[in-house]
């Protein structure tokens, strides 16, 4: 079974590597990320994620063959990331279709609720149960860490992924749906 730890520095890269090539044909990412040069473009995003957003406000967890990784953030964390780096993401967007279109997405349902903003499986690491593991023992540390269940929400464009949740306790509170976007099931763990 694998060990999952808080990555350092050093994980960074091939975390984001990971990262790029689990989203590469998500359908959010299809919407947000421009075409040319995605998998890349998706790295970059990754990394400036990691490192400015989920280390300094949040936790990543990954394990030693960076196959599996998950980034969370604490309640209020998007408040406190300088503009600066809102500007370079949304630079390595690139020109998306995501920039013709508004798509507002609704606050969690608990306030003061951790996101779990990503959780990725390198595709030839897929299927063998590292997903689910790495998200149990997130919610497991931050149960532990404060001896009850902590709020956590999430968002994903994938209908497989609203099942996974749902086993390990998320309900889906609204699903937002426009012509032009991908369906978006905001989910809740109390």
């Amino acid at each position: 079974m694998d060990e999952f730890r808080i990555a350092t520095a050093a994980d960074i890269p091939p975390a984001a590597a990971t990262l790029s090539k689990a989203f590469e044909n998500y359908s959010w990412t299809n919407w947000t990320v421009a075409a040319d040069n995605r998998v890349d473009r998706i790295r970059q995003i990754q990394e400036l994620c990691l490192i400015h957003i989920a280390i300094p406000f949040g936790v990543v967890l990954v394990n030693d063959a960076h196959t599996a990784v998950l980034a969370a953030t604490k309640p209020g964390a998007t408040e406190k990331v300088e503009h600066q780096v809102w500007g370079r993401i949304s630079t390595a967007m690139g020109n998306s279709p995501s920039q013709n279109s508004h798509l507002e997405l609704p606050d969690p349902e608990i306030e003061n609720s951790w996101s779990l903003a990503t959780i990725g499986v390198r595709p030839d690491a897929q299927g063998q149960g590292l997903g689910t593991r790495i998200i149990k023992h997130f919610l497991r540390t931050i149960d532990e860490a404060s001896s009850s269940p902590v709020p956590v929400h999430l968002e994903t464009s994938d209908p497989l992924n609203v099942k996974l949740y749902e086993r390990l306790g998320f309900h889906v509170y609204v699903t937002t749906r426009c012509s032009d976007t991908p369906t978006v099931w905001s989910m809740q763990r109390r």
